[in-house]
């Protein structure tokens, strides 16, 4: 890396740090703008549990569940045991992603005789700083496989990923809403690609059985991203000569792959034997895809509540950059056009369309770590274009990135419109509110 790219990460990171710690400041546990509550607390029960309780919900803190939002309940009784669980719908792969930072963590609060219960300050705290930790190893990685797939100067590459952190509901996730799992799967597709497409050369067991490994872990941390996995794994495949030698001539270390992926879910399934009595089951209840018939893609690309395009305009520009791509055939285009259309479609169809409370839709943010590249792609095209041309276009980008910065932060964790259309709340939004911690 030179020395601009390594003061851009130094920069960045130390602004997004400074943000989300910020932002949680002086914020008391059970609070629904805090980093362990509702979904984040379901992601996250699964270390006290572990670590501390031993998946006895006697041991934990009197009404815990009630109180940090009902991310996880110990009401659910095993059907076999009839022992009361401590169930989450969510699955574990965020929570082994924080385990390390859990437990140095819990050394410190008992080196300084904190309160060790699993949900005070410093365990919040701790979110904050893991979510921070993965967000910079994923941009990192993804600028050292743009640097390496595209044939633009670094000057423009950390420019796309400055615009994109800060001008789409990234920051938000990175620094307002920390926990939430996105995040982390946008750190494994970012390590993923890197090793997929830059650092390995695919010829030795061991660097399938890593890959095994990331993969695994991206469908514990959200198990729909198997829907998309197709485009992941065919990354830089562009004919038919290139699967056959990828797949085809190396099916044993695609088994190995497989087999890894496999083992991963191991504790997953642990887990919904304990709570289920069965190794297999589906955690969600009666939540499914209802609007088959009926999609709300218009809500989920253009709503005000939760759209992606609306609350993130900058993504104007990614789209032409896919499609850009499309048109001058540039590698793995059709893969990501293939993406934005399929995420908006498939989360159009399941019962809460928007993710219920969430800003931007979030069921797009993982998938950062691919569209980078097509908002760089568009943005170097844009250097070269005529002076006027240029100046009108870095002005509605410009405008863009202000949108979003003044959404971010006046936004209050959920949706308060009387409706999906409601303009009078979203311009309340982007000119009257103010700064909401």
């Amino acid at each position: 890396m030179s020395k601009l790219s390594k003061l851009f990460f130094i920069i960045v990171s130390v602004i997004l740090l400074f943000l989300s710690l910020n932002i949680h400041s002086n914020k008391p546990t059970a609070n629904y703008r805090c980093e362990i509550h509702a979904d984040k607390a379901g992601y996250y029960v699964y270390l006290p549990a572990f670590f501390l309780y031993d998946f006895n919900t006697e041991k934990f803190p009197k009404n815990i569940d009630r109180t940090i939002g009902d991310g996880f309940d110990f009401r659910v009784k095993n059907p076999i045991t009839h022992k009361n669980v401590v169930f989450t719908k969510y699955s574990c792969g965020v929570a082994i992603m924080d385990a390390p930072f859990f437990l140095v963590t819990h050394l410190y609060c008992k080196l300084l005789n904190l309160e060790t219960s699993g949900f005070s300050i410093p365990y919040h705290r701790m979110r904050d700083v893991s979510t921070w930790f993965y967000t910079m190893l994923g941009l990192i990685l993804v600028f050292l496989t743009l640097k390496k797939k595209v044939n633009f100067d670094d000057k423009t590459i950390l420019i796309g990923l400055a615009l994109f952190v800060f001008g789409t509901n990234f920051l938000y996730y990175t620094v307002k809403d920390a926990g939430m799992s996105h995040n982390y799967s946008f750190f494994l597709i970012s390590l993923f690609i890197y090793l997929y497409t830059v650092k390995f050369d695919l010829k030795k067991h061991w660097q399938y059985c890593i890959l095994g490994l990331v993969m695994g872990l991206l469908i514990l941390i959200r198990p729909i991203n198997v829907v998309f996995l197709g485009c992941v794994v065919l990354w830089d495949i562009q004919s038919w000569v290139d699967f056959k030698q990828r797949f085809l001539h190396l099916w044993k270390y695609w088994l190995s792959f497989s087999i890894v992926v496999m083992i991963t879910m191991i504790p997953q399934l642990m887990y919904y034997k304990y709570v289920f009595g069965s190794y297999v089951n589906y955690s969600y209840g009666n939540e499914s895809f209802i609007y088959l018939k009926n999609p709300q893609i218009l809500r989920v690309y253009f709503g005000l509540e939760n759209g992606w395009i609306t609350n993130n305009p900058l993504h104007i520009f990614t789209l032409a950059g896919i499609f850009f791509m499309v048109k001058h055939k540039i590698a793995n285009a059709w893969k990501l056009l293939f993406l934005v259309l399929g995420i908006g479609l498939l989360y159009s169809t399941w019962w809460c369309w928007g993710l219920g409370c969430g800003f931007g839709h979030r069921g797009f943010v993982e998938y950062y770590a691919l569209f980078m590249m097509a908002f760089v792609c568009i943005l170097n095209f844009i250097f070269t274009l005529p002076i006027k041309t240029k100046w009108v276009l870095y002005s509605l980008i410009g405008i863009c990135v202000m949108v979003n910065l003044k959404l971010t932060f006046a936004y209050d964790n959920c949706w308060y419109g009387a409706n999906s259309w409601d303009t009078k709340e979203w311009f309340k939004l982007l000119f009257e509110t103010g700064f909401v911690k």
